[in-house]
């Protein structure tokens, strides 16, 4: 065999658009694409350095305290966290798997990194040409254009949370602005209008988080770039009028945006229900009473959603209608209440040495997945749910363990 072949860049684009298929084929192509990569690297003989797989224990390490849970916790949460660590096994694997992999292949994934912007794209396009074709086409939703109804259509399309799919267009951003070239006028027209048309995707769905951490990205490259800024002056115009099209023409927007309204002048009478601000209110008073109780040890991780959905319970008995139930929404929390200070302290001290070793590589586009992670992790149960640890997993583990040593270019 050639040190790369053709069947190495088809695992890899695999491997990378794996998030987009059904559920268990997720898994499958997962676990067929990390066979055939150690297959190839066992055949080159290549043998993985030890400090690389400290690394990894060290990147996963997060999943022991879920192992380590099974035979601590009481005889009726044991089988919740099996299920837990059964769910969250690529956290530890995945970085295993590129700490053992020779270093020609994981190049080979990021030299194919383009391949999850195509499947992102695809993914908001088809759901976009859905929604279309129900409201003006076969008008079978209700009412006028309405955002509730618009991700209940991407959900139910793509089987992808809408936050989770803004998420994959804000790294698919950035993987477009290190990787795509600008250096003729028809390659930055391409570049900038993939860019722009992403941009206006994210917006149409109004994600808090993944568009928060849009802006403190923007924010990082005007203080990076300072000096180059005029480079970009074109481009950011456009993405200026992006923004001005959308809020004119997509109603979803503004509708999302009044909601933040809810921020400032929410009536103590109104429901909780009446809009995401108030949810979000309430997930977060409910996971802080929980913590002043809990804040040392946790609740451990098999009964977190059962705790939870008790508050929940008796929230919706005080006010009188039904507010719902919730995991805690933050992965922060989810960490702290599972696990107490134990939890918390990996969870952020994984994410501040993979921050610091981005920032000494320069390692723009590293840095760019960190933010939106950091950002995503107060907001969304992230890795709670398969294509959250797929995503982190994947793609913190690939850029850790590849990145590179020097400062990359925004060409």
């Amino acid at each position: 065999m050639n040190s790369v072949d053709k069947a190495d860049i088809i695992f890899a684009r695999f491997l990378l658009m794996c998030l987009f298929m059904p559920a268990h084929l997720q898994v499958f192509v997962v676990m067929v694409a990390a066979l055939w990569f150690v297959y190839r690297t066992v055949r080159v003989g290549q043998r993985p350095a030890r400090n690389a797989l400290l690394w990894a224990l060290f990147l996963g390490g997060g999943y022991f305290l879920y192992l380590a849970a099974i035979p601590l916790s009481p005889p009726e949460w044991r089988r919740e966290v099996g299920h837990l660590c059964e769910r969250r096994v690529s956290f530890l694997l995945m970085p295993v798997l590129f700490a053992v992999m020779a270093p020609r292949f994981r190049q080979v994934l990021m030299g194919q990194l383009m391949y999850f912007v195509y499947g992102t794209l695809v993914a908001s396009l088809v759901v976009n040409a859905a929604y279309a074709w129900h409201y003006f086409l076969a008008h079978d939703l209700p009412g006028g254009p309405s955002h509730v109804i618009y991700r209940i259509v991407i959900e139910r399309f793509t089987g992808i949370h809408p936050t989770y799919l803004s998420m994959y267009l804000c790294f698919s951003i950035g993987i477009t602005m290190v990787y795509l070239s600008a250096s003729s006028f028809r390659q930055a027209v391409w570049k900038w209008g993939l860019i722009g048309l992403m941009l206006a995707m994210m917006l149409a769905m109004f994600a808090k988080a993944p568009l928060f951490a849009l802006v403190v990205l923007a924010m990082i490259i005007a203080v990076a770039e300072r000096r180059n800024l005029r480079r970009y002056r074109w481009g950011f115009a456009g993405l200026g009028g992006v923004v001005a099209l959308v809020y004119l023409f997509i109603p979803f927007f503004r509708q999302r945006a009044g909601e933040m309204l809810g921020l400032f002048g929410a009536s103590r009478d109104a429901h909780i229900t009446d809009n995401s601000v108030n949810v979000r209110k309430l997930l977060l008073n409910t996971d802080a009473a929980m913590l002043k109780h809990h804040w040392v040890a946790g609740v451990g991780p098999g009964r977190l959603l059962n705790a939870l959905h008790q508050r929940y319970f008796f929230q919706s008995l005080y006010r009188g209608y039904w507010v719902g139930y919730f995991d805690p929404h933050s992965q922060y929390f989810y960490e702290w209440l599972s696990f107490g200070l134990i939890g918390i302290a990996c969870l952020i001290t994984v994410l501040v040495v993979q921050l610091v070793k981005a920032v000494r590589r320069q390692d723009i586009l590293h840095l760019w997945l960190l933010v939106i992670v950091i950002v995503t992790f107060f907001t969304e149960s992230l890795l709670a749910r398969q294509q959250g640890v797929l995503f982190y997993s994947i793609f913190t583990s690939l850029l850790f363990f590849a990145g590179q040593t020097r400062r990359q270019e925004m060409r």
